[in-house]
């Protein structure tokens, strides 16, 4: 999937799946490159992907892979905003909602 408008709507219907069917959300965490693979994502050989859930009281914040080709500043800038900058990078991202 190399368009990100349609990346992030496929990531959008995996997420509000998981939320509704405790099931899909079981086999997204037990074999998440099988389940996002049947969802069109292509895993790269040798990648791992691992599902980690953020709770009320315990987000992840994950740190995508340093880019191992130059950038500019503005493509890095678009790298660590989740925009991928033409790279080759893998990103995720952090959600923390705040509540009163």
């Amino acid at each position: 999937m190399s368009n990100p408008e349609k990346t992030r709507a496929a990531y959008a219907r995996i997420v509000a799946r998981a939320w509704r069917e405790p099931a899909f959300k079981s086999e997204l965490i037990a074999d998440p490159g099988t389940v996002l693979e049947a969802a069109g994502f292509s895993i790269p050989a040798g990648v791992k992907v691992e599902v980690v859930e953020n709770t009320h009281t315990h987000v992840h914040l994950v740190l995508p892979p340093k880019p191992t080709e130059q950038l500019s500043d503005e493509a890095l800038d678009g790298v660590a905003a989740g925009w991928g900058g033409g790279s080759n990078v893998v990103v995720c991202a952090l959600s923390i909602i705040v509540r009163k």
